[in-house]
C-alpha cells in the first residue's frame, strides 16, 4: 500500500491541507497518524469523486467563515488587554501627578516654616530691644521682670503653635506622599516597562 503525506495528498486532489484534515476528521477518507503528521494511502484519492462537488465546497465556505470568526474573536481579547493596559497607564500617570502635587505642597510647607522661623527671629530681636528699653526706663525691677516673663511666655507659646502646626501639616503631607508612592509602585508592577515606554510613561 502506497502512502503519501497529507500535503502531497492535498496537492494531488486539488484541495487545501485544511480541507483534507476536515475530510479525515469527518471520516470521509482514511489516514494514518504518525510522529510527523498524517500519511494517507494513495488509494483514498478515488473516494474524493464520491463526495459530490457541492457538499465539500459548502463545507469549505463554512469552515473559512468559522476561521474568520475565530480570528475576530482572537482580536477581541487583545483589544480588551490593550484597553486594560491603557487604563493602568492612565492610573499610573495620575498617581505620578498626585505624587508631584504632594511634593510641591511639602516644599510649600517647608518654605512656610522657614518664613515662620524668620518671623520668630524678628520677634526675638524686638524682644531684646524691648528688654533694653525696659532697662533704661524708670520702672521697678519687679515690673521689668514681670514683663520679661510675660513676653517670654507669649513668645514660647507662639513658637510652639507654629511648630505644632507645621509638624501636623508635614505629617499629613508625608502620609499622602507615601500613599502616592505605594500607588505608583503597585501600578508599575502591573504594567511592564516596555508597555510604559510604548505609551510614553516613565
Amino acid at each position: 500500500m502506497t502512502v503519501i503525506s497529507l500535503e502531497e495528498f492535498a496537492e494531488k486532489c486539488g484541495k487545501s491541507p485544511r480541507q483534507v484534515r476536515r475530510y479525515i476528521a469527518e471520516g470521509l477518507i482514511e489516514a494514518i497518524r504518525g510522529k510527523h503528521g498524517y500519511t494517507i494511502p494513495l488509494s483514498e484519492l478515488s473516494k474524493l469523486g464520491t463526495f459530490g462537488k457541492g457538499s465539500p465546497d459548502r463545507k469549505t465556505d463554512i469552515g473559512e467563515t468559522a476561521e474568520r470568526t475565530d480570528d475576530m474573536s482572537a482580536e477581541r481579547p487583545l483589544s480588551a488587554e490593550l484597553s486594560t493596559t491603557e487604563m493602568a497607564l492612565a492610573g499610573l500617570r495620575a498617581a505620578q501627578e498626585q505624587t508631584a502635587l504632594v511634593l510641591d505642597q511639602l516644599r510649600a510647607t517647608q518654605e512656610s516654616r522657614d518664613r515662620a522661623e524668620r518671623q520668630l527671629e524678628l520677634v526675638r530681636g524686638e524682644y531684646r530691644q524691648a528688654q533694653l528699653a525696659l532697662t533704661e526706663s524708670a520702672e521697678s525691677l519687679s515690673q521689668r521682670h514681670a514683663r520679661w516673663l510675660q513676653s517670654e511666655a507669649e513668645l514660647r507659646e507662639h513658637n510652639e503653635r507654629l511648630v505644632a502646626g507645621w509638624e501636623t501639616e508635614k505629617a499629613e503631607m508625608l502620609r499622602d506622599l507615601e500613599i502616592s508612592r505605594k500607588r505608583v509602585q503597585w501600578l508599575e508592577k502591573r504594567v511592564p516597562r516596555w508597555v510604559r515606554g510604548l505609551f510614553g510613561a516613565k
